[in-house]
């Protein structure tokens, strides 16, 4: 996995469709429109926004982690209008592997655009990086999300008991899905 190429520069990636590119401050009332839908953050992990404020404070948080190394936002653009994003973490250089996220704005679901989106960022990181898996964790009940993992060949590997934080207090499962290279590639 070439880790060096993947945080040289983040690329701008095109579907017939999207747009997936940096995220910016001009961004910000998009990426607070998102993350301000209890509905659209029910299921990640502690992304609820309150203002705009706290927009621009997260897209700070994106560029700093991407400049430091650690982690990789895609905004995910129609129309040059934010509506998700899809976030690269806790890469594992041993096994080619790393973790995948994504959101997506509530009136975007249902039309496939984060299937489209994930398949030009799994073909770039299969073809271009060198990742051999993308692994997502996926909480109980979120079946939306399933299905998209589904749809894209991932395979259930599995629940790591204990291992999301709540947003509140304690601990909760979460499914392990996966898909490696060999069947991303045959399930083109």
């Amino acid at each position: 996995m070439d880790l060096k190429k993947l945080f040289s520069k983040i690329p701008t990636l095109h579907t017939d469709r999207l747009t997936l590119r940096e995220v910016s401050s001009h961004d910000a009332d998009g990426v607070f429109k998102v993350f301000n839908d209890d509905e659209v953050t029910h299921f990640n992990f502690r992304n609820y926004l309150s203002n705009v404020r706290d927009a621009r404070q997260r897209i700070q948080y994106w560029k700093t982690c991407y400049a430091q190394s650690q982690r990789l936002y895609w905004g995910v653009f129609q129309d040059d209008q934010f509506i998700g994003n899809i976030g690269l973490v806790h890469f594992d250089l041993r096994g080619d592997r790393l973790e995948i996220g994504y959101n997506l704005g509530r009136e975007y679901w249902g039309h496939g655009l984060m299937n489209e989106a994930l398949t030009r960022i799994l073909d770039y990181l299969f073809a271009e990086i060198g990742v051999n898996r993308v692994d997502a964790l996926v909480l109980p009940g979120n079946e939306s999300s399933v299905k998209v993992l589904k749809n894209l060949n991932f395979k259930k590997d599995g629940i790591l008991r204990g291992a999301a934080k709540k947003r509140d207090e304690g601990y909760e499962d979460v499914i392990l899905y996966g898909l490696v290279k060999k069947d991303f590639i045959h399930h083109l």
